[in-house]
């Protein structure tokens, strides 16, 4: 019989932004005004994200955005390009590399 705690944490997701593409994503990211000024200083913070979930056991899966694609999903999946579109980006790509998580 398996326990709950005997499982290992479920993958998570994380948004991924090619420095390139940055000034680009910011600008069209609805709350892009609360994003850091940087990509420096996202990229700080990405990091330091990713490696506290991974010290925790969970598999990070980078998930990429792009700003040439990204409003188009965001338009066929009811969602705009901002925090609530970043969060079913990564979460279907989640379930589609690893299934549906608990």
């Amino acid at each position: 019989m398996t326990h709950a705690d005997d499982r290992p944490p479920p993958a998570v997701g994380a948004y991924w932004i090619n420095e390139s593409d940055y000034p680009a994503l910011v600008r069209m990211f609805a709350d892009g005004n609360r994003m850091p000024r940087t990509f420096a200083e996202w990229l700080k913070i990405a990091e330091e994200m990713e490696s506290g979930l991974k010290a925790y056991g969970h598999v990070v899966l980078r998930v990429r955005i792009d700003p040439n694609t990204f409003p188009g999903w965001c338009a066929a999946n009811g969602t705009s390009p901002g925090s609530e579109g970043r969060k079913k980006f990564v979460a279907a790509a989640v379930e589609e590399r690893f299934g549906k998580q608990n």
